[in-house]
């Protein structure tokens, strides 16, 4: 299975990948059923702490047992490995039934364009996806998308015989059913 990592983002010096961690939460049994991502019965007394630093962000905490995943896949990245290799460390823990695969080992993030402003922020200006989404929940209008690495990304090692060889696959598409504009520009 192959999964994208356009949403990935550092926070506080850990990498984030939603998208790798729902699907192996949830193949692996391990996912929040109610809210569909993250670990059921978290708390989340570590984002609490950050913030009383006054660092993180509050419309992104992050559980104590999610991020045990993000400090072990941070750990093995800053020790050299591949996020290819990273995703199979964790995956032998949580058993997800398949091999599963970032669509590149190079890091790719997608940004978007405000077409209107969103408190302090202004119309035109550039925020990643995952606030977007999550903080303004995809409510602010967007003039564009910008997928930040993909001009330098290549495909992770089994992810073209993946394609080669599935049986059906998906593609996220935009909510007016167009698939996402790629695009590298800023």
């Amino acid at each position: 299975m192959i999964a994208n990592i356009g949403d990935d983002l550092t926070l506080n010096g850990l990498r984030i990948c939603p998208d790798l961690d729902t699907i192996m939460y949830t193949l692996g049994g391990g996912v929040a059923e109610e809210q569909g991502w993250g670990r059921p019965d978290e708390t989340r007394r570590t984002s609490v702490e950050i913030a009383a630093y006054g660092r993180g962000l509050d419309w992104f905490t992050l559980g104590d047992l999610d991020l045990a995943t993000h400090i072990v896949r941070s750990d093995l990245l800053a020790s050299g490995q591949s996020l290819s290799e990273a995703t199979a460390f964790l995956c032998r823990r949580w058993q997800p039934g398949v091999r599963l695969l970032p669509m590149s080992d190079q890091p790719v993030e997608t940004h978007v364009c405000l077409a209107e402003p969103a408190n302090e922020h202004a119309a035109g200006e550039l925020i990643h996806f995952e606030q977007w989404r999550v903080r303004y929940r995809a409510q602010v209008a967007a003039s564009e998308f910008f997928q930040r690495g993909l001009s330098q990304a290549v495909a992770a090692s089994g992810v073209l015989a993946a394609i080669v060889e599935a049986d059906h696959f998906r593609c996220r598409r935009s909510r007016h059913g167009r698939p996402l504009p790629r695009d590298d520009r800023r």
